[in-house]
């Protein structure tokens, strides 16, 4: 069993709120050391029961919140930011004099940010402690998370709130690895490991806008989701056009429907396409599961290994870039709807934004990028030493390798999945990251290699 502590202070809060006790404790219990376990349970060579708890904060937020924020008051001459006036009268000549303004409310309460850890696992092994097994379980808690409450306050109020410790998150998993080993004199030798890693995060508490529909909601859901209108098949002839416009009272979008357009779902059945009909969507770029198996084999001075990775429940929103700005990806133009083909499956070709559809956000362009990649591959032969005493070399090593030979992915064709994956989101709530091809790939590298010892 082992205690620790921390008594941490930060400048970043006002004075009486700067320190904070963040304690620790773990604890471990090798079961298979016990007299019992050695008597009664000999098919497994060696077990360990852990546990830890701790608390930690965080201070990394806007600095000075406690204390209220001015700014400078715009003029109208220059068209931006607020305009408060403030003139005067001097000698029959009106002059209008710089101002300040109260931009944020002062919170002198803002303390540290705290993040609960808990954490139960084992570790075990068996056949004779070639097969290893090991397994945890955890459960993160953030609380006192820093967060404005401006969407309780209509923006009429004429004031910006500070923000306040009140969000809360939650984080629940679980991680493994397993590994068997074959390691003797003889000429074949091997090894072969899996490993994994689940976490689905939740947000608990945080500005939530009042009155938001149910279906647009946050709270209870997984961070970083996003909001989009649900994608219904494609349109398309004109009587099908005139029939689905005639199926709302008012068209908020910016373009009319038309042949070959996405059809939009009538989510809020309120005879309205705006804004409410759009659905939030729980997922995010970061993937729910990761994995990974490393495969290493040797035969006399032949060796192989092989490592796999892979990622699901993650999606990535690919844009339809393409007109007169760029080239069409041939994935938006093969089978594509046009007056020759109108049972197409893909909407007709944009240009940059011209259609509701592809100005905005909508399920038809979210991607899965649940994919299994060969990460490296690397054979190779080591020369016996007996044949290179000659030439004072004590061993010697040739070897071809590879990076990143293949991917399968079959929710996305175009882009690399791993694109965005490490995107952070802006906030509780938003967003997926766009993506549109602009960023370099993933390189694909063969190489050749000697490795010398003298």
């Amino acid at each position: 069993v082992e205690f620790v502590g921390r008594y941490d202070g930060s400048y970043i809060f006002a004075p009486g709120h700067r320190f904070g006790f963040f304690p620790g404790v773990t604890a471990g219990w090798v079961a298979s050391d016990e007299k019992f376990w050695k008597d009664n349970v000999r098919f497994i060579d060696y077990f360990k029961l852990r546990a830890s708890w701790g608390k930690t904060g965080n201070d990394r937020v806007a600095g000075f919140q406690y204390l209220t924020s001015y700014l400078f008051g715009s003029s109208y001459y220059n068209g931006s930011g607020q305009y408060y006036p403030f003139v005067v009268n001097s000698a029959g000549s009106l002059s209008e004099l710089q101002t300040v303004y109260e931009s944020v409310i002062a919170n002198p309460n803002i303390t540290w940010e705290i993040a609960n850890q808990s954490d139960v696992g084992f570790n075990a092994n068996f056949l004779n402690n070639k097969l290893t097994v090991e397994a945890d379980y955890f459960y993160y808690k953030r609380s006192n998370i820093l967060w404005p409450q401006n969407a309780t306050v209509p923006a009429s109020a004429g004031l910006s709130l500070p923000s306040v410790n009140y969000g809360k998150v939650t984080n629940q998993g679980f991680d493994f690895s397993i590994g068997y080993a074959n390691t003797s004199r003889s000429k074949f030798n091997y090894s072969v490991s899996f490993n994994g890693s689940y976490a689905q995060n939740k947000v608990v508490q945080w500005g939530e806008a009042p009155g938001a529909p149910v279906w647009q909601r946050t709270t209870g859901h997984p961070m970083g989701s996003g909001l989009y209108y649900v994608a219904n098949g494609i349109i398309k002839n004109s009587k099908d056009s005139a029939a689905y416009a005639s199926s709302f009272n008012s068209w908020g979008l910016s373009t009319p429907p038309a042949p070959g357009d996405i059809r939009y779902e009538d989510i809020a059945h309120n005879d309205t396409m705006d804004s409410r009909q759009q659905t939030r969507i729980y997922k995010s770029s970061i993937p729910t599961f990761t994995f990974g198996s490393y495969i290493n084999l040797s035969y006399k001075n032949f060796d192989l290994s092989v490592l796999f990775q892979g990622a699901t429940g993650a999606v990535m929103y690919v844009n339809s870039d393409g007109g007169t700005f760029t080239n069409f990806r041939r994935s938006l133009l093969v089978g594509r709807w046009s007056p020759t083909n109108p049972d197409g499956n893909l909407p007709r070709t944009p240009n940059r934004g011209n259609y509701y559809w592809d100005n905005t956000g909508n399920t038809f362009f979210l991607h899965k990028t649940d994919y299994v990649r060969l990460r490296t591959l690397q054979f190779g032969y080591t020369i016996a030493p007996k044949e290179l005493e000659k030439a004072g070399i004590r061993n010697m090593r040739v070897y071809l390798a590879g990076q990143n030979l293949l991917t399968w992915c079959p929710g996305l064709k175009d882009f690399d999945p791993e694109q965005g994956a490490n995107a952070t989101p802006s906030d509780l709530k938003n967003s997926i990251p766009n993506n549109s091809g602009g960023g370099y790939p993933i390189s694909r590298v063969v190489t050749m290699g000697l490795t010398l010892t003298f």
